[in-house]
């Protein structure tokens, strides 16, 4: 039996500890990688006429930066073509785990100028041409568009013009009456009041320069490159004329129920987190539509591309546009006491929101329901509760109108007096004709002159329809009576 060795094992030991103790100096000691960029250590540049070159060693996210604008690497290279002879200056940088690594500055001369760079109907288009410059305007009074503001779906591919994704295909061009109720103060956009929205400038003189003389936020001065084969404007120290739901009620406490929860007021701009990087939607001599990513909204709608809608400004103020219709409570001012007097019934289609019309026009039906199944579903999908239930007990109340001025609404006694189309009741109207989202209140309600359904065809009603104006909307909230 071989004897155990404890001097043997002591100098294994103390080996087994010197060896790993040089690996660990050998790793202290490799030499620390320094990707802060060099002139002429890992980037350099090349001029050939106007057009300068860049290139580098470096890996990962490089750019080169001249006056506030941005020339990113790709495949590690980079061209910046000049219109005019000079001298520029630039610095390159790289962002290394979070952290932008910056060279010193150093001086590009450009002793060739070429004004063509910028002859192109996209350039010519945005800013009148080299020297010269644009200016644009938000359509708040919808002179080309619907208005201001478009919405789309986040598939949109705006280099193709289509959409990647069939299932996220939609577009929605937002008129000048829409609103985002409840909680926004029954305004879409922060309406421009006597100094409008300003106007914003893109030009091409001693360089890309841009202007917002933005009346509802401060004027602001920056520069910008045009990406064409991406459809991306890129802004530097300033953002475009906008503005979106500025009257909006944020709930501070998300676990806070009721109308007594805290609230702060929204500025109407948070719920888009780039306002440097502008899609190009749509780009003519008179049409500017730049699109910006909805992926914060604060009220949960989701993602959407916001499109503001521009209008060059000189040709916006040549376009004349006729003052809006006047449209009036379409009101059957032929209808009598002699007519009501009788048994009636909530009829199938049993409510409806009736739009509102010119003089002599006649309201419109607001929705095209053909059988209570429709305007079930409708109302519904619509966020509607128990409307099957409601209707069902709807279908139980009779209204029955007497000659001599008494009424029955739904077991509940009243009296009435009918003048050009006007019922007045001597106690007021609490739960008789409600149904879904439709309460009529108050003493008096409106026969309609219903005319036209949904489509604009002639319509001819089975019945009355009697409502009252829909809040400050141009329409009427309204119930259809069917005698018996």
């Amino acid at each position: 039996m071989k004897k155990f060795s404890f001097l043997k094992v002591a100098i294994v030991a103390l080996g087994v500890v010197a060896l790993a103790f040089s690996c660990n100096k050998d790793d202290d000691d490799d030499p620390v990688v320094n990707d802060t960029p060099v002139l002429g250590v890992n980037f350099n540049y090349s001029v050939d006429a106007n057009v300068v070159t860049f290139t580098t060693t470096l890996a990962g996210n490089v750019w080169w930066t001249n006056s506030g604008t941005d020339y990113p690497a790709v495949d590690k290279r980079a061209e910046v073509a000049f219109a005019e002879a000079g001298t520029y200056t630039f610095t390159c940088s790289i962002l290394v785990n979070g952290v932008t690594l910056t060279s010193d500055p150093f001086n590009v001369v450009v002793e060739v100028g070429d004004a063509t760079i910028y002859d192109t109907d996209y350039w010519k288009n945005l800013t009148g041409g080299y020297g010269e410059k644009r200016g644009w305007v938000l359509d708040v009074e919808a002179k080309v568009h619907a208005g201001p503001l478009s919405f789309l779906g986040t598939s949109w591919d705006f280099v193709a013009g289509d959409y990647a994704d069939q299932n996220d295909a939609w577009m929605w061009d937002a008129d000048l009456n829409f609103t985002f109720e409840p909680d926004s103060a029954n305004v879409r956009m922060d309406w421009p009041g006597d100094e409008g929205y300003g106007v914003m400038y893109f030009d091409l003189i001693n360089g890309r320069n841009f202007f917002a003389d933005k009346k509802k936020e401060a004027p602001e001065t920056g520069t910008y490159t045009l990406d064409w084969n991406n459809r991306t404007i890129t802004l530097t120290g300033a953002t475009i004329l906008r503005s979106y739901k500025p009257f909006a009620q944020v709930q501070d406490d998300p676990n806070c129920e009721g109308d007594d929860c805290p609230k702060h007021q929204e500025d109407g701009i948070n719920g888009i987190s780039d306002w440097v990087n502008y899609k190009i939607f749509e780009l003519t001599d008179t049409v500017l539509r730049l699109a910006v990513l909805r992926d914060q909204d604060v009220h949960g709608e989701g993602a959407a591309w916001l499109i503001y809608n521009f209008v060059e400004a000189n040709t916006y103020a040549s376009i004349v546009v006729d003052p809006p219709p006047v449209l009036v409570e379409p009101v059957l001012t032929s209808f009598t006491a002699n007519d009501l007097v009788g048994t009636w019934k909530f009829d199938e289609i049993s409510q409806d929101w009736i739009g509102w019309g010119e003089v002599g026009i006649g309201g419109r039906r607001l929705n095209g329901w053909n059988t209570r199944a429709d305007m079930i579903a409708t109302l519904t999908s619509w966020g509607a509760a128990d409307a099957q239930a409601i209707f069902d007990a709807g279908d139980a109340k009779e209204f029955v109108f007497n000659a001599d001025g008494s009424c029955m609404l739904g077991g509940v006694a009243n009296n009435y007096t009918v003048t050009d189309g006007k019922i007045h009741f001597t106690n007021d109207l609490t739960d008789e004709f409600s149904l879904v989202w439709i309460g009529l209140a108050g003493k008096d309600v409106t026969v309609l002159d219903v005319k036209l359904d949904v489509d604009g065809n002639a319509y001819t009603s089975p019945g009355i329809w009697i409502g009252q104006k829909n809040g400050a909307k141009d329409e009427s909230s309204s119930v259809l009576l069917v005698k018996q």
